[in-house]
């Protein structure tokens, strides 16, 4: 079963207690919420027409859990949390696609639970090339442990520029963001609400 928005929150506030999860009561007013979103364990908002293209469709999410869920709660994931394993992946292929696998695991700090979610996150949208390439960077950090405590100025690992080449050769059909894309237009979870209500609902998150 997925964490309630309400668990994650508890990072803010032990004693939360209330009978609407707690990103209702933040999406509301102006965001009208119908009984089935209220059940919810968190429906994913997303601006009207942002579905329509890949960038979009990115950005918004990042926006929206960047804002809802807690840094602390998305860096010591437990895996099981489909939003936080989506985010996770997105973050993986930008990282990768920005500075290589190095530059991915160091700036994870060799945080195990964020690269298991990025592997779960990657696995949910059928992503299995991309998720052979941190399975393998996984067996790499732990048959070789000296060389994960270099820095990014180190010399790369042969390793991972490896698994850079492998992740460049991967068809553009089958990107991350672009499966991400299809997997939420099929999720029952997922909310088109209009552009300024997203926007209320980002901020709000953010207690602004």
């Amino acid at each position: 079963m997925k964490p309630s928005l309400r668990y994650r929150c508890r990072l803010y506030n032990k004693a939360l207690i209330h009978p609407t999860p707690a990103w209702a009561r933040l999406a509301a007013p102006p965001f009208a919420l119908s009984e089935e979103m209220k059940t919810m364990s968190m429906p994913i908002l997303l601006p009207e027409g942002a579905l329509d293209e890949v960038d979009a469709t990115v950005e918004s999410f990042f926006s929206l859990v960047d804002a809802a869920i807690p840094g602390k709660v998305r860096w010591n994931t437990d895996g099981t949390d489909e939003v936080v394993n989506l985010y996770h992946a997105l973050q993986y292929e930008g990282e990768v696609n920005n500075g290589g696998h190095d530059q991915y695991f160091h700036n994870q700090n060799g945080h195990t639970p964020v690269y298991v979610s990025a592997l779960a996150g990657l696995r949910l949208i059928g992503a299995l090339p991309y998720a052979e390439l941190v399975e393998a960077m996984l067996s790499w950090a732990e048959d070789h442990p000296e060389e994960t405590h270099g820095t990014l100025d180190s010399p790369v690992s042969p390793t991972l520029e490896r698994l850079d080449e492998r992740f460049f050769e991967i068809s553009e059909e089958r990107l991350v963001r672009k499966l991400v894309q299809e997997w939420l237009r099929r999720s029952p979870e997922v909310w088109a609400v209009p552009y300024d209500e997203f926007w209320a609902t980002v901020f709000r998150y953010q207690g602004l």
